[in-house]
């Protein structure tokens, strides 16, 4: 971004930052730890990366670290700063994984922190689902799948809300197996981080598209009233 723009309006950058977002360090630990393990770099440039990483959180946690804009990204300032702290250890922590890598790791470690917060409001979402599964609606039948846009196998719609009760809680996923160094992987790095890792964000979404979708013209499986909005 910063090759194609000379000239950076503060609203473009405010648009365009990820600050509010930010991520602590716990996949560049994970992922240096790694390097190591399998040979690509010394445990001492692990161990100055994990020390420098170690000081960047404190300032992080302390409100202490100097975010700059035109460094343009939480990654890309992190980096810059482990530069400084450590020198040329820090280059090799970007070995066999690319920025879209680090990006879709990071956010995934983001949204796991984040469903902490929302985990109580998913439970009352899967008790009204429940409810309304069994709340005069034993025997109601709906098309469960669409096969190019025509409908093909009937369900009973109990079954229907009662998928959405288990999908939510369908969140044992490693984020680091997706990684593209994943050949480089080993225990080490994939145990430290498989926990309950969030799938939830894109169900939570199907289900809401699905909700959108029964309630238009098209469908018109049931009449959205303005206190639902």
């Amino acid at each position: 971004m910063g090759l194609r723009w000379s000239k950076l309006t503060i609203t473009f950058e405010t648009l365009s930052s990820s600050f509010s977002f930010n991520t602590l360090t716990n996949g560049s630990k994970a992922h240096a730890t790694m390097l190591a393990h399998q040979g690509l770099i010394t445990d001492i440039d692990r161990d100055s990366i994990l020390q420098g990483l170690d000081e960047i959180e404190r300032k992080i946690e302390g409100d202490l670290f100097e975010w700059r804009t035109d460094r343009e990204n939480v990654h890309m300032n992190i980096k810059a700063a482990l530069t400084d702290l450590i020198g040329e250890p820090a280059k090799k922590l970007h070995t066999a994984r690319s920025r879209n890598d680090q990006v879709a790791t990071d956010f995934r470690l983001w949204c796991r922190d984040a469903i902490d917060t929302i985990i109580v409001k998913i439970k009352h979402l899967q008790m009204a689902l429940v409810q309304l599964a069994f709340n005069n609606n034993e025997d109601l039948i709906v098309p469960g799948y669409y096969t190019h846009f025509q409908r093909a196998q009937p369900v009973l719609l109990q079954h229907v809300l009662l998928t959405y009760v288990e999908q939510v809680y369908d969140c044992s996923f490693a984020p680091l197996f997706q990684l593209a160094s994943m050949q480089f992987q080993t225990e080490t790095s994939c145990w430290s981080f498989y926990t309950q890792t969030p799938t939830q964000p894109s169900i939570l979404s199907r289900l809401g598209e699905e909700l959108v979708l029964w309630a238009s013209v098209e469908f018109f499986f049931f009449h959205n009233t303005n206190s639902f909005h």
